[in-house]
């Protein structure tokens, strides 16, 4: 817990913590792949690596993993776009709308990220990922692959 200086004579109190990012939704935890024939091909040749690890850089580009905290869509070598969680609400069943900071190339830092609004919709094993911001809106479609994650045990 943070102590902030202040209050009478200049006393030490405790800072308010700072509310935890919502987690997002279990259903969506895992490795997503665009939804056309090309991504289900990525699909199958990252299911039959020995070991993800260490071909992640390559056999993830263009992929989407989702984890408790945030959605990363992965460009070359773990780089990407980063969405860090910051409100969530649910609008209807398989239906989100969400607040994230925005990081690129990393997860975002404090203070440094852009907010934007995402909306989930899943769809048995399909989900659909709309992003607007201040000046562009777009969406993308995604596939579920697989929930073992690189460093995962085969």
């Amino acid at each position: 817990m943070a102590l902030v200086a202040g209050g009478a004579m200049g006393m030490a109190h405790a800072a308010a913590p700072l509310p935890e990012p919502p987690a997002v939704p279990a259903p969506l935890h895992g490795l997503w792949v665009g939804d056309d024939p090309e991504g289900q091909a990525q699909c199958d040749r990252y299911r039959v690596l020995a070991d993800p690890w260490e071909h992640a850089g390559s056999a993830m580009v263009g992929m989407l993993l989702v984890r408790p905290g945030y959605l990363h869509e992965f460009s070359e070598y773990g780089e990407g776009t980063f969405y860090q969680l910051q409100q969530l609400r649910l609008r209807a069943p398989g239906r989100w709308q969400a607040t994230a900071w925005l990081g690129i190339d990393q997860l975002p830092e404090p203070g440094d990220a852009s907010p934007v609004e995402l909306r989930l919709l899943l769809e048995g094993k399909r989900l659909t990922v709309e992003t607007a911001g201040r000046d562009y809106r777009d969406v993308k479609r995604w596939r579920y692959c697989t929930a073992r994650l690189p460093g995962d045990a085969g």
